[in-house]
Formats: structure tokens, sequence, C-alpha cells
């Protein structure tokens, strides 16, 4: 599993794709006015947009809008960098709720599958979705029928963000890997989702997922 495929179309239209324009100084000056307003008394909108006015008349100004699109030509994305580090890996409040997204499930009814059946089910189709990717064999999305930029793909499995002082950084490993990290009662596993180049069964996993949870238990009550 996991071997690049020949047929490789994730990220075959990510050449073609247009770059990230840069808006006009005024368009910038203009939208930066309409987000302020709501947040500030009409007397400080209005000492906000004369030094607005005053800096969009200053040569600064102009010079920064050149670099900035001199910046945009040598890059697919003038904004990647900055977005990425001042909106993420330099945030320092919790990213689950804030930044990243995140999910939950009904809760658990009885007669329904069992909690380790249910994590097999989406650990296996996570697996096949991660293998697509792996494998580029996952289509572009589309909107209004042109391909979009599948870049962050690349980030959707297998990466850590590292923390660091004042801007953490992302480690992208192997998409060879195939384990998950199982936490229960305290205790971290290591699941392999294949075994050479297998994928286990949705049965398969909520088995190893049932020897898991048996496992944490045990440990705890020695620990109690």
């Amino acid at each position: 599993m996991s071997q690049i495929s020949a047929d490789r179309v994730t990220y075959a239209s990510q050449e073609s794709l247009p770059r990230l324009p840069v808006p006009e100084l005024q368009k910038t000056l203009g939208k930066y006015l309409t987000t302020v307003k709501p947040l500030v008394s009409q007397e400080q909108f209005e000492r906000t947009l004369r030094i607005v006015e005053t800096f969009s008349q200053q040569p600064d100004a102009h010079l920064l809008q050149n670099l900035l699109k001199e910046k945009a030509s040598r890059t697919e994305s003038w904004l990647e960098e900055w977005w990425d580090s001042w909106a993420y890996f330099a945030y320092r409040e919790p990213i689950v709720c804030n930044v990243n997204y995140f999910f939950d499930w009904d809760p658990w009814r009885a007669g329904q599958m069992s909690q380790a059946e249910r994590a097999a089910h989406v650990c296996r189709a996570a697996f096949a979705f991660q293998d697509q990717i792996a494998r580029e064999t996952l289509r572009p999305d589309v909107s209004h029928g042109k391909p979009m930029d599948m870049h962050a793909f690349r980030f959707m499995f297998n990466a850590c963000r590292l923390p660091q002082p004042h801007c953490d950084t992302v480690v992208v490993a192997s998409h060879r890997l195939h384990h998950i990290i199982v936490a229960c009662r305290d205790q971290l596993f290591s699941l392999d989702l294949a075994v050479n180049d297998v994928p286990l069964s949705t049965r398969q996993i909520s088995q190893q997922l049932e020897r898991i949870v048996a496992q944490a238990e045990s440990i705890s009550r020695q620990q109690a």
C-alpha cells in the first residue's frame, strides 16, 4: 500500500493554478476600515480614518505595495508563509477549538455497535482516505468546474506540530507509516492498521482495539 500510483491526479493541477493576487492598495485600506469600524467607537474610527488617509499618501505605502507585488511574482502564494506563522504556528491559544477542525460523535446508545467497533469503522475509513492521498489518486476538490489547491492535504496525515519558543514548526513523516496512536486510560498504544502492506479489516481493527482497552484497564487496576 501507499506506493505512488502511475495515475497521479491529486496534485496534477497544482502548477496550473492561478497565483494569489495582490489587492490594490486602496482596496486593502478600504477593507481594513470596513473591518475596524464595528470594533471601535465613532471617535476612534474617525481617528483611524485620518491615519489611513495619511498613510495612503506616503511613499512608504506604495513602496510596501510594490514589495508585496514583487514577493507575489516569485511565490505561489504571497500570504501562505505569514498566514501559517501568525495564524497557526505562532498562535498561543488552544488550537483544537480555536484553530483546527475537530468533531465528536452522537452519544452511544444500547443496541448499536460497541465503542471499539465504531472506532474501527472510523480508523478503516480514514486509513483508506490516507492511502488515496499517499498514492495521489484522490481527485482534486473542484469549485465551479475548476480544481482547487490540494497542497494542505500533504499535512493531513503523518504530520506533527513541534512546539518551539516563539513559532512552532511542522514535520511530515513518511507516507508509508501505517500506525495510529490510541489513548486509553492515560496509556498510549501504537496500533498498525496494515500488516505487510495489507490493510486490516474493520473486524480485525475492532479486535485489536478491544485488546488495547483490556490491557489499559489491567494496567490501570495495577496502578490503583
